[in-house]
């Protein structure tokens, strides 16, 4: 697929994300971004593939925030395009903001949220607001399609979406 600003549209996205086999597996995967770098990331790739080797058989579908692939900014999109390249029968969703919607060839399904607004909300949660952001489509939209969330690190974003999850009762694993 083209590098482009790409948006399948939240219907057609959940549509595609909750349809599979019975067997599939759904990540969400949370973790650095552009700010916060993976310090090692063949530690990072290595730990998360045997994880997903060990308990997806069949296929995997996973869902992440959409940071941009950038050769020497080595942040959660290294991980997400590693694990394309390695495991057969995987589909890759991204969900990201407007303002930052270039879209990496390697995703299969994307949406862009914050076309309403002037606002730039990246995600995160709190027992007030509840979630926003990203965090609000694929944490809270479409939450109860996860098999489970996994945490490669991150910041305060990261922190809030893994105690939104938990929250949700979806497993945490890192």
């Amino acid at each position: 697929m083209a590098d482009d600003k790409r948006d399948d549209g939240f219907a057609s996205f959940s549509e595609a994300f909750s349809r599979s086999e019975a067997s599939f597996k759904r990540f969400l995967l949370v973790g650095f971004s552009f700010g916060q770098r993976i310090s090692n990331i063949d530690e990072c790739n290595a730990s998360l593939e045997a994880f997903l080797r060990k308990h997806v058989k069949e296929g995997l579908k996973v869902v992440y925030g959409g940071d941009k692939y950038v050769d020497d900014i080595v942040c959660i999109s290294h991980a997400v395009k590693r694990l394309k390249i390695i495991l057969e029968r995987m589909e890759l969703y991204s969900v990201q903001h407007k303002n930052y919607s270039n879209v990496d060839s390697f995703v299969d399904h994307s949406f862009i949220y914050g076309k309403d607004t002037e606002e730039v909300v990246f995600g995160g949660w709190n027992e007030i607001s509840g979630p926003k952001g990203a965090t609000a489509y694929y944490l809270g939209k479409l939450g109860y399609l996860l098999s489970g969330v996994i945490c490669l690190g991150g910041g305060e974003i990261a922190r809030q979406e893994v105690e939104y999850a938990v929250a949700r009762n979806i497993p945490v694993g890192k």
